[in-house]
């Protein structure tokens, strides 16, 4: 599909499992690559473009393999700047910005590092002690010390003694990619993360 006749020039295109994004000036080309097979539809990059050129895609596109070969995101290359932000922040490198055929993160050149502030927590009305958030956590970052009910295992806790305990929930910041995996599958948690706008943008380093 090709936006535009003139310059700058705009496409998308798909190869295999890789959507491509394309903004063509007279002497230099720029393109988004996304792997949807990596990408989940979190929508971290979706509140991170500072152009707000990525929404997310239909409802299900990112359950992988799906009948609809829908995208989980979908990217508008004639708003996009082609920055790179969203690479960065991305927990499931599914995304990368190429300037000239050779990867790039003009972000970094112009601007800064850009990171998020966030916050997990759980409630305990609500958990019914499963372990299904550290199962789920892409990176091993959710820490739970659930006791083993009785029949499961010799010397069980009892599910309603377990049910009335305290809740262990831990998780390691270092790892968390805060990709909101663990609060979508899950009622009891909450993930939020902190709106990116370029005025928010932290530089580092």
């Amino acid at each position: 599909m090709v936006l535009s006749t003139m310059y700058p020039k705009y496409s998308v295109r798909k190869g295999g499992k890789t959507v491509i994004m394309e903004q063509k000036l007279l002497k230099r080309i720029s393109h988004l690559l996304l792997d949807t097979a990596r990408c989940v539809g979190c929508g971290i990059c979706v509140d991170a473009c500072p152009k707000e050129a990525i929404s997310l895609g239909m409802v299900g596109a990112s359950i992988r393999g799906a009948a609809s070969g829908e995208a989980p995101i979908s990217v508008d290359p004639a708003v996009c700047s082609y920055c790179g932000v969203c690479t960065i922040l991305c927990p499931f490198d599914a995304l990368l910005v190429e300037v000239d055929g050779e990867p790039s993160l003009p972000i970094l050149e112009q601007e800064g590092f850009p990171e998020y502030d966030f916050t997990a927590e759980i409630s305990e009305e609500k958990c019914v002690r499963c372990t299904s958030c550290h199962e789920a956590c892409p990176h091993d970052a959710i820490v739970r010390d659930v006791p083993v009910y009785e029949g499961e295992v010799e010397g069980g806790v009892q599910r309603q003694t377990a049910l009335n305990g305290d809740v262990t929930f831990q998780v390691d910041t270092e790892k968390c990619t805060i990709c909101g995996i663990c609060g979508t599958l899950c009622p009891a948690l909450t993930v939020a993360r902190d709106p990116f706008y370029p005025g928010t943008m932290t530089p580092t380093g």
